[in-house]
């Protein structure tokens, strides 16, 4: 019987440290081991440190598309220019944060913070002097790594190209409306027309859904692109959420549920 302990097991503790992002303080605590004979063990026998993390850690293919997906909706890849470190960071409402807990699950060993952090704000309306409350926002942000820096680089183009499934049901949820009229419609913010039509023929041609209408929108603050389905395709589109996202999340009974559309097999 082997009764070395775990801590020295160097393929163990790389893959509780590295691997899964765990602090030495949260590896000590689990085990019943104080938390300076881990870092001991981890920082001066191993010579691992965070920039480790950085470089070594890779994301899985799931982890890429629930990235993707917010990096073209309400997420965003974040350089500082003073120093080597880029982070994914991903913000949703008060009423959406049973899904940014998803998420954070997900993400769950690239994430410092196992809890998202919670900002209350005043802020401007469309209207300079009104001032009012938006709801409380949660926001999840992962440590720095140097595949997000490849990330950041990225196209709209090549974003696009990668989708998944899972990755398109994410960029609807979080940028798209599905409407009264059981039609899913998606502000494609500040996108020109050719990558508003590269996604049109991608969502035919990976997705077989087709796009009837996209049109302009323009105030005072930019011009807005926005593509529109049709109720049958936007049924194809809820199909697709569904089988990819846990239905019982806040964002899909909003978002979906609460339009009546519960005749989706």
């Amino acid at each position: 019987m082997n009764d070395e302990p775990l801590y020295r097991n160097k393929e163990w503790l790389y893959d509780q440290f590295v691997l899964q992002g765990k602090e030495c303080s949260e590896i000590a605590k689990e085990n019943g081991w104080t938390a300076r004979v881990v870092q001991k063990w981890v920082q001066e026998k191993n010579g691992w440190r965070n920039h480790t993390r950085r470089d070594e850690v890779k994301p899985t293919d799931r982890q890429l598309q629930i990235i993707y997906g917010g990096m073209l909706g309400d997420g965003c890849i974040s350089k500082r220019l003073d120093i080597d470190f880029t982070q994914y960071i991903f913000v949703q409402v008060e009423h959406h944060k049973d899904y940014v807990n998803w998420v954070l699950k997900e993400l769950w060993n690239l994430c410092k913070s196992k809890t998202p952090s919670i900002q209350i704000k005043l802020k401007k309306g469309f209207e300079e002097e009104f001032i009012y409350n938006y709801q409380p926002t949660y926001r999840i942000a992962t440590r720095g790594y140097k595949f997000l820096t490849e990330l950041y680089n990225l196209s709209n183009k090549d974003i696009i190209d990668r989708l998944d499934e899972l990755g398109l049901s994410l960029y609807f949820l979080d940028d798209g409306c599905f409407n009264k009229s059981k039609q899913w419609e998606l502000c494609m913010g500040s996108m020109d027309e050719n990558e508003v039509d590269f996604f049109i023929n991608i969502m035919k041609e990976k997705f077989n859904i087709d796009i009837y209408k996209k049109y302009l929108f323009k105030n005072k603050y930019g011009e807005y692109w926005y593509v529109k389905l049709t109720v049958d395709e936007s049924k194809k589109l809820n199909e697709i959420i569904l089988r990819n996202i846990p239905n019982e999340l806040d964002v899909i009974q909003r978002k979906i549920f609460r339009n009546g559309d519960t005749d989706v097999e």
